[in-house]
């Protein structure tokens, strides 16, 4: 029977179904992970843009109540991408969340804690201080902005873009990922 036609052709059906169902597998893979990329980019696009504009509009605020106002519109919905032009801030940070990866979990953490941070210092200052307290307020923010929100989606962007990241032990003024000055 190994060598009849029926048999052969048994053979070869085995063998072809196999190739087609490992080649559909692995198809499937590739795709979902492309997706997955493309939704990390976009997420972290429309993030970043978000806060890097939060973080100019509060570099130019003269009064709490101006922070207060770019605070509300940091969290609500945006403009700026198509896709997510009807999604809130944690809508947003709730999507980067459910991405994946390990370092995407980190990263949804990262940006839980800098909104937190913010708003915990909106709230703690109430307006109640002079323009020296209104400065560091703004310094901070930057930083929040710059180092827990901006650089942590640039990194994990390009680590699970498949791209290497440059390794540099202190990142030049020049190359900062934020650019609120």
């Amino acid at each position: 029977m190994a060598n009849s036609p029926f048999g052969i052709w048994c053979l070869t059906s085995i063998i072809l179904a196999t190739f087609t169902a490992v080649f559909g597998f692995l198809q499937g893979q590739h795709s979902e992970r492309k997706q997955c990329r493309e939704k990390r980019a976009a997420l972290a696009q429309e993030i970043s843009i978000r806060a890097t504009d939060f973080g100019v509009k509060c570099k130019g605020s003269k009064s709490y109540g101006e922070l207060c106002w770019h605070w509300d519109e940091f969290q609500g919905p945006q403009n700026h991408l198509a896709q997510f032009s009807a999604a809130t801030m944690d809508e947003l940070t709730f999507q980067y969340g459910l991405l994946p990866g390990e370092q995407d979990k980190v990263v949804f953490r990262s940006l839980d804690d800098a909104g937190t941070a913010i708003f915990k210092m909106l709230e703690a200052w109430s307006g109640s201080a002079g323009p020296a307290e209104l400065e560091a307020f703004k310094k901070n923010v930057k930083e929040i902005i710059c180092s827990q929100i901006v650089a942590k989606l640039r990194q994990d962007v390009e680590t699970n873009g498949e791209r290497p990241l440059p390794v540099s032990p202190e990142p030049s003024p020049e190359s900062s990922p934020c650019q609120l000055d």
